[in-house]
């Protein structure tokens, strides 16, 4: 497996089929959640030091749906020092294959999956094995408005991160090319998915402190969003977000809960759950 660290970008593949599908029956975060009863920290973290995940294919496949559900796995797990048995490169692919009809051997099957499939698959079915032979599923999943900013750190620091997704555009490989941040530029190669759609798992943010100087929550003048990607973290803009980010969620996944029942946060799992189906 390539070193997550360094690879070239020309030959990562992506895989999120563009487009939002629609369902009803999709919860929405707004629903059970209050953002002015939530202190939000300006600055948000999970999994420590954690700054490497696996690649999980996603160099070679079109299977960023279901990485980016690896490297949730991983990060909620470092972040609960849960010690479960590690993903595979093959976990992924087998639920790839399910999710996005994949066949191995054959590339004309290797067209990515929509992100709604994705997240009901996580729930339904799961991926991978833990210690006592069951997959890594979620209990549910919400939809998280994405160009509301209050629902977005509010979403981020109680669920423990966000999956998202964007269309791609060109300039974003040009930038990871050079070790730059994803931002907002102009050109054909600022299009909007003209790289094409991409499914990451958010572990971090940090909230747009530029009024701020003399803050201790700068970071040497970056303010947004880290993803992982392609095995590494990738940060993006505020003004990035809101240009390429069409579609993201949370998920109230066991893998983030300690042993005593409570997220890293204290938030009690019971607490979300009866939420949940109170919807």
């Amino acid at each position: 497996m390539p070193d997550a660290a360094e690879f070239d970008v020309e030959q990562v593949r992506l895989g999120k089929k563009l487009g939002v599908v629609q369902d009803r029956r999709t919860f929405m975060a707004a629903a059970i959640l209050q953002p002015d009863e939530v202190k939000v920290p300006d600055r948000h973290r999970i999994a420590g030091g954690l700054r490497t995940v696996p690649m999980f294919a996603n160099d070679r496949l079109g299977d960023c749906t279901q990485a980016s559900i690896g490297h949730a796995v991983v990060t909620m797990e470092r972040s609960s020092s849960q010690r479960e048995l590690p993903l595979t490169d093959q976990d992924i692919i087998e639920a790839y294959q399910r999710v996005g009809g994949y066949v191995p051997g054959r590339p004309d099957t290797d067209h990515g999956a929509y992100e709604l499939d994705s997240m009901n698959h996580w729930r339904q079915t799961g991926l991978g094995r833990e210690r006592d032979q069951t997959t890594h599923r979620i209990a549910a999943f919400v939809r998280v408005d994405h160009t509301n900013p209050a629902e977005v750190l509010t979403a981020h620091y109680v669920f423990g991160g966000l999956k998202v997704c964007a269309g791609l555009p060109l300039s974003a490989s040009d930038q990871m090319r050079q070790g730059l941040p994803w931002d907002v530029t102009t050109g054909p190669r600022a299009k909007w998915g003209s790289w094409g759609g991409h499914s990451m798992y958010s572990p971090a943010y940090d909230r747009d402190l530029r009024d701020r100087p003399n803050s201790r929550y700068r970071l040497s003048g970056l303010d947004g969003v880290a993803v992982w990607t392609w095995g590494r973290e990738q940060w993006m803009t505020w003004a990035w977000w809101a240009s390429y980010v069409e579609e993201t969620y949370a998920v109230v996944s066991e893998d983030y809960f300690r042993k005593g029942g409570r997220t890293p946060q204290g938030f009690n799992a019971d607490r979300l759950a009866d939420m949940l189906r109170r919807l």
